[in-house]
């Protein structure tokens, strides 16, 4: 197997500083919100069921359990420990899409793992008939793999991180 598809030091270290850069205009950008989920899973029945943003302060815009259309199944509930019980009284998606859409319309979004969140945004919206917002957030996760430089040979890139080792 060839290591030609193995960066050169030197592209590491410009990820690297690309990286950086991207990571200082973000938190120097007042318009940033951070956003982050929990879901019933990963696949395309998969439901948001908590939803949180912060700002770059890290003031709490929206914290809250969402009211899933089926049961959380137990695998889910072991990985994150949101259960039943927890989201049983809580907003269902299209109570909280206003307050949620209202925040994408007017910042700059970053997620780590942008993708996933963002296509399970879209998931819920379209399960309720509701628009997609812009897809134009940012995904931290990308970003600190550049930063982090740690070659994936299987995949031929930079190697994703756990958002705990993030």
């Amino acid at each position: 197997r060839s290591d030609a598809r193995v960066p050169s030091a030197t592209t590491a270290e410009a990820a690297t500083a690309s990286a950086r850069r991207w990571a200082q205009s973000v938190i120097t950008n007042p318009r940033v919100i951070y956003l982050d989920t929990e879901t019933t899973g990963l696949d395309d029945m998969a439901e948001i069921i908590e939803i949180a943003i912060v700002d770059g302060s890290g003031r709490t815009l929206i914290d809250s359990f969402v009211r899933p259309n089926r049961a959380i199944p137990p695998d889910a509930t072991r990985i994150h420990g949101i259960t039943n019980a927890d989201v049983a009284a809580a907003p269902m998606w299209g109570d909280l899409w206003p307050q949620v859409s209202e925040l994408l319309a007017v910042h700059s979004v970053v997620v780590y793992n942008a993708s996933f969140d963002y296509r399970m945004v879209c998931q819920m919206n379209r399960a309720v008939a509701l628009a997609s917002p812009p897809d134009d957030w940012q995904c931290a996760m990308l970003q600190y793999s550049n930063f982090a430089a740690v070659w994936h040979a299987r995949f031929g890139n930079f190697r994703w991180h756990r958002l705990d080792d993030a």
